[in-house]
């Protein structure tokens, strides 16, 4: 053997070893990356009884399935994530106990058994179906009980349903932890026919722990002492509130001390302060529980608007550049008072653009203080504007940065101004059901100014007054009324021609102008917090 036929041999079985090697490695290094496989479950179960096999069983919820009873009355389901499903037996000439099961799959599987019980050949059964709507839709428990016992989850619309019931009354419980529900259950009498509409609205429920954190809270009152009050203030887990900064258009800039005032928040979202000297104060929390409104009569005879946001933890300028949004506006000057809404934009470099504005003369002119201002934030959220009559705005940004609330000085004439960035999309059937907390400050001529507070409850369209109008004044409550919620999120109401509101890009409240009557001269803007969600279209 030469030496160089044994260099040749020795290089081959290097390269064949380094082969191997590379394709060991590989091979290793394909397994360790390799996702692990998700962890699936199923739902079992028997149907006993007059019959057991051949028994249709029908999965809703999470995913949808469809399978029948072997010989000895029991099915499955496999390969199923966690969530919520509905269990649903059926078979020509059998009713079953019960009618229906409702399972929550949560890192386990899980059985649902059935009894059948025999039916004489042509009997009748029905559906009991409905929708849920408002702060949650899908996931929401349906318990039926009294005629037969079954249970169901809603989907993602909201909607469920309780076939092959018998003639007879039932009622119709919703439940899901974190909200309400109204009506808290329904009696459905089922008489030869089904009984769809068995509808209801859901709402958030809150805890103390909604109010722990840095807020920003801005005020406009109108009496004896038209002015605006702007606080950053933070709340601990007891309601203590302790201030970092305060101002107001009088130049005071005192601060009351840590402890002074004490904040609460009951289930349905109703906020109490106690301390602070002002009286009738009424606060609402929104179902996002970052955005509240109230109102107030304080010291001196000073009707007052509300608005509480929550902090985010950090802003950049980049959250008020190159944006669409729309504004309401209210000015309080005694006789001189208004309202104004309009339309713009800003520039990459927060330059504004108002493409048009309204007033209650039906002015569409911007006003001279909206032409040629920039917006700016800094990295706590607070926004001021540049520009003639626009040097004492300051307004803070939202959690979503989305909203901003400011207060600002034009001459003798306070003002606050709710800018709402636009760009989502929304459901626009008419009025969606829901249920929403209102609070109104009305300017201008004699009653004003005075402040309201109340509820409504809107379903099929028609938004009604709860019977809990208060006010200041001797001011009437509003009439019922339907209207209309365009796609982008305006909302206009038929019995308020002059009313026009928009809808928050995360369909939790709804800011909007108004014209209470004219001759006296009477303006208003209202803040709706909703127990709920505006339909969107994501």
């Amino acid at each position: 053997m030469t030496r160089r036929s044994f260099s040749t041999r020795i290089l081959i079985c290097f390269l064949m070893m380094m082969f191997l090697v590379v394709a060991v490695g590989t091979g290793c290094s394909k397994s360790d990356n390799a996702p692990p496989a998700a962890t699936t479950y199923s739902i079992t179960g028997t149907v006993s009884g007059d019959v057991g096999a051949n028994v249709t069983i029908t999965l809703s919820g999470a995913s949808s399935a469809t399978t029948t009873t072997a010989a000895d009355g029991t099915y499955s389901f496999t390969g199923l994530a966690n969530g919520s499903y509905a269990v649903v037996p059926s078979l020509a000439t059998y009713r079953f106990d019960p009618i229906s099961t409702a399972v929550v799959v949560n890192g386990s599987n899980m059985v649902a058994n059935f009894a059948s019980i025999s039916v004489p050949g042509g009997t009748s059964t029905y559906t009991i179906s409905g929708t849920v709507s408002g702060a949650v839709a899908a996931g929401v428990t349906m318990a039926l009980s009294d005629g037969a016992i079954g249970s169901t989850v809603t989907d993602a619309s909201g909607e469920y349903s309780f076939p092959n019931v018998l003639n007879g009354g039932y009622t119709v419980t919703p439940s899901l932890s974190g909200y309400a529900f109204t009506p808290a259950d329904r009696w459905v009498p089922v008489g030869g026919a089904d009984y769809p509409n068995v509808n209801f609205i859901a709402t958030a429920l809150f805890t103390q722990a909604d109010l722990v954190g840095t807020w920003s809270l801005q005020q406009l009152k109108a009496g004896t002492n038209n002015k605006w009050e702007r606080d950053i203030l933070t709340i601990d887990g007891t309601g203590s509130v302790s201030f970092t900064s305060c101002a107001d258009s009088d130049g005071e800039t005192t601060c009351p001390a840590p402890g002074t005032l004490t904040v609460t928040i009951n289930p349905v979202g109703e906020i109490t302060l106690t301390g602070g000297g002002s009286t009738a104060a009424h606060m609402t929390m929104a179902a996002n529980k970052r955005f509240a409104a109230g109102t107030e009569t304080s010291g001196g005879g000073n009707y007052c608007l509300q608005v509480l946001q929550k902090a985010a933890a950090s802003y950049s300028g980049t959250d008020v550049q190159s944006k669409n949004f729309v504004y309401h506006q209210l000015e309080a000057d005694g006789a001189n008072s208004l309202w104004r809404r309009g339309i713009g934009t800003t520039s990459s470099a927060g330059a504004i653009n108002i493409s048009s504005e309204t007033t209650p003369a039906g002015d569409t002119t911007p006003a001279p203080g909206d032409v040629g201002s920039t917006i700016s934030v800094n990295s706590s959220g607070i926004v001021t504007m540049s520009g003639t009559g626009m040097a004492t705005y300051q307004g803070f940004l939202s959690y979503d940065k989305k909203t901003i609330v400011g207060t600002f000085t034009d001459g003798t004439n306070q003002k606050m101004m709710i800018i709402q960035i636009t760009g989502r999309t929304y459901s626009y059937d008419g009025l969606p059901a829901n249920i929403q907390a209102m609070h109104m400050l009305a300017v201008g001529d004699a009653p004003a100014p005075f402040w309201a507070h109340w509820t409504t409850t809107t379903t099929a369209g028609t938004m009604a007054e709860n019977n809990d109008w208060a006010n200041s004044d001797s001011a009437l409550a509003p009439s019922d009324t339907t209207g209309t919620i365009t796609s982008s999120g305006v909302v206009t109401l038929t019995a308020l021609p002059t009313y026009h509101g928009q809808v928050s890009d995360d369909g939790t409240f709804t800011v909007g102008t108004m014209t209470n009557h004219t001759t006296p001269n009477i303006y208003s803007l209202t803040i709706s917090t909703v127990g709920g969600y505006f339909p969107i279209v994501e």
